[in-house]
């Protein structure tokens, strides 16, 4: 699962997942860690290996970058990175990780 989707899931439910990795960024002001990321992991740990990890990132870190001559132009808070974030970077290795667990026996 990519992003919040938590709400609506049942914690017992016979999940196609072997195991959980819960991801939260650290810069996030939306859905702040301990109140999303946090008890999402705590909800499915005790039925399946989990791991939980927080990240250099931010709310908007799904969105793809925006062109330089558009962000030189506008002011525009969801393309603004916090400082040690590559989206770029970010965005190329998650879609290689999902590719990877999709391709997976």
């Amino acid at each position: 699962m990519v992003a919040p989707l938590f709400q609506g899931i049942e914690t017992t439910s016979k999940l196609s997942m072997s195991d959980l990795d819960v991801f939260a960024f650290d810069s996030d002001r939306i859905a702040i860690p301990p109140y999303h990321a946090l008890p999402l992991y705590k909800a499915f740990s005790s039925n399946m290996p989990s791991e939980y990890h927080v990240v250099k990132g931010h709310h908007y870190a799904f969105i793809a970058p925006f062109p330089k001559w558009l962000t030189e132009e506008e002011d525009i808070p969801v393309a603004k990175d916090p400082e040690g974030f590559d989206r770029s970077v970010f965005l190329r290795d998650l879609n290689a990780k999902i590719v990877e667990i999709m391709t997976s026996d």
